[in-house]
């Protein structure tokens, strides 16, 4: 077991969000983040397995799966890995390495709304607290695989 892997609450997912959605939002362009993170509710059992995040009242739920089979995993990364392969560009052997170890995904479903403002990156700063915890990556479409860094996300590959 990854030694950062295991426990994660819903308190614990809220929290990191929250701390490091002003700096995510700054990348992005958002002008006011304080407001999505302190409406940041995330609702879901343990052990997670599917869980919902609201950041304000009249947004659509995003909803996070967590994915631990073995076949569910790698019939996910198998797609990645196959988009990698035999590329030169710098960071691809990293992200194909931790694709190979991967052993387990969250995915985030968004409504088309949340894609744009501060949805994205509510949903980012969610997805890297997640990797953070797990010494993963996060793939974002459109933004390729990002690496949490302190409170932001550094760009490792593009992914497109």
């Amino acid at each position: 077991m990854h030694p950062k892997r295991g426990g994660l609450t819903p308190d614990d997912l809220r929290l990191g969000a929250a701390a490091r959605l002003a700096a995510i939002a700054t990348l992005y362009g958002e002008d006011d983040p304080a407001k999505a993170a302190a409406a940041l509710a995330v609702h879901g059992e343990l052990p997670f397995a599917t869980w919902q995040l609201r950041y304000r009242d009249d947004a659509s739920p995003i909803t996070l799966v967590r994915r631990t089979l073995a076949a569910e995993v790698r019939a996910e990364v198998a797609p990645l890995e196959a988009t990698l392969a035999g590329s030169d560009e710098d960071g691809a052997d990293d992200v194909l390495a931790l694709l190979g170890d991967a052993a387990e995904l969250v995915t985030l479903s968004l409504a088309p709304g949340d894609v744009e403002g501060i949805g994205w990156a509510v949903a980012l700063a969610v997805a890297a607290t997640i990797a953070e915890r797990g010494g993963g990556l996060v793939q974002a479409d459109g933004d390729g695989y990002l690496e949490p860094e302190g409170r932001s996300l550094v760009h490792v590959l593009d992914g497109d």
